[in-house]
């Protein structure tokens, strides 16, 4: 193949426990390649030490400072103004193996390749977490889910922008991560979806593989969970109107729409809780148990479908199923009301405080705050009495739902608050450690 000039970017703010297995991985990658492969840090604004220590500690790497602290956002000027035909976009917290960066480009030589993704696993390289994004419409019921068994190049509906390479000049003419999404959530999605408007195409490679640090608590996990939800209905918002307009299949328009809305779920689950009570009133009591039927199945039947063929194919076996079902509809509920409320910010979005993703895996130093705990807890006891009072009513269509929400929100409610405890205590004894080691050196 002939080889394209690569740039390698790395965007960092206050990571210098991170870039130094990012960085020394990068070179080892960009030396590999055969040609010029310039590795780049675009720093915005560390108020630690990640510029004097990657000026000390990588003297080839070109250090880039922004402006300003402009979070994904400072690449669009920097991307601009490079020469190189591909731009690669890494996290720093990411490790990268020697054959990185030529498995990425050979895709490039399709004219209409826009951007190429990596496999993401956790730090170990057991778990994916990134793989083919797929979508379909069948037999009335929207599917959504991640190809992590696939074997060869496929084309996919993203590039994540967390180990992406990019054709540049393609990536200046749709004019980058839009600003909308600042500070940052999503970005990658809505660049793909205008890319797959424009008529480009974006490839996944499973032989390129990235061990990055991933969330491992609840609080983690739930703050990833709301830079998604908020960011596909801000992209939803933006682009639907434009895909609807397209010369998509309508196959397609009906797949984005539901992809880009299917977060929008959990608040009709809390509206659907909130219209418990009056409906209760309302419904003739002693309804029947076969009334409980249609509506449970259709509400569950598709989703656990989708998982048990999902489970089927990792051969996993049944105790395992049992335990990996319960948790799927534990975990779906409980993140209700997190969720509804990063939908209801995605719809009105004017710009927010940038809530960095807490990940584990060299000891990260990335934590956030969540106070919904006893929120959470508050509606799953709300939702656990109107299940009781309508099942003693005789009324069985809604009460299932609601012990499921009560059984989620509650479970979710719980481990949020027990880590804000654990994580207050961690930081005072490292508070009263640092006042320790003050009056010592006094």
């Amino acid at each position: 193949m002939t080889l394209t000039s690569v740039c390698l970017l790395v965007l960092n703010y206050n990571g210098v426990a991170h870039i130094e297995e990012c960085l020394s991985s990068l070179e080892r990658a960009a030396a590999r390649y055969g040609r010029p492969c310039p590795v780049v840090l675009v720093d915005n604004r560390s108020t630690d030490d990640s510029v004097a220590f990657t000026q000390r500690r990588f003297p080839n790497v070109e250090v880039i400072v922004s402006p300003r602290n402009d979070c994904l956002f400072s690449l669009n000027d920097v991307v601009l103004g490079r020469h190189e035909e591909v731009v690669v976009i890494v996290n720093n917290d990411m490790r990268f193996d020697e054959g990185f960066v030529e498995p990425l480009v050979e895709h490039f030589a399709k004219p209409e390749v826009f951007g190429v993704g990596a496999a993401i696993r956790d730090w170990n390289g057991l778990a994916d977490t990134v793989g083919p994004r797929c979508a379909r419409v069948h037999q009335f019921w929207f599917y959504k889910w991640w190809s992590y068994d696939r074997q060869q190049a496929a084309l996919t509906l993203e590039a994540c922008g967390g180990a992406a390479a990019y054709r540049r000049h393609m990536f200046v003419e749709l004019g980058g991560f839009d600003p909308l999404f600042r500070p940052g959530y999503y970005e990658d999605l809505d660049l793909s979806y205008r890319a797959w408007l424009a008529g480009y195409r974006i490839v996944y490679v499973d032989d390129v593989v990235c061990p990055a640090e991933i969330p491992e608590r609840m609080v983690a996990f739930k703050a990833q969970q709301r830079r998604w939800a908020r960011g596909s209905t801000a992209t939803a918002r933006k682009l639907l109107g434009r895909v609807w307009r397209s010369r998509a299949t309508v196959g397609a328009k009906l797949q984005a729409t539901l992809h880009l809305t299917h977060y929008n779920v959990h608040p009709l689950m809390l509206v659907s809780a909130a219209l418990a009570l009056p409906l209760g009133w309302l419904a003739p009591a002693h309804s029947s148990w076969w009334t409980v039927l249609p509506p449970l199945a259709m509400a569950t039947g598709g989703p656990l479908a989708m998982a048990l063929a999902t489970y089927a194919e990792r051969g996993v076996s049944r105790r395992g199923l049992a335990r990996e079902l319960v948790g799927l509809v534990i975990l779906g509920t409980g993140l209700t009301v997190s969720n509804t409320g990063a939908v209801l910010a995605g719809l009105v979005d004017r710009g927010a405080v940038f809530e960095r993703t807490p990940k584990g895996g060299l000891g990260s130093s990335y934590r956030a705050a969540d106070h919904l705990g006893a929120y959470e807890v508050i509606v799953g006891v709300l939702c656990a009495g109107l299940a009781a009072w309508l099942v003693e009513r005789g009324i069985y269509t809604m009460a299932p739902f609601l012990a499921l929400y009560a059984a989620g929100l509650c479970t979710v409610g719980v481990a949020t608050i027990r880590e804000a405890r654990g994580e207050r205590a961690r930081a005072r004894a490292s508070t009263d450690a640092e006042a320790g080691a003050g009056a010592g050196a006094a």
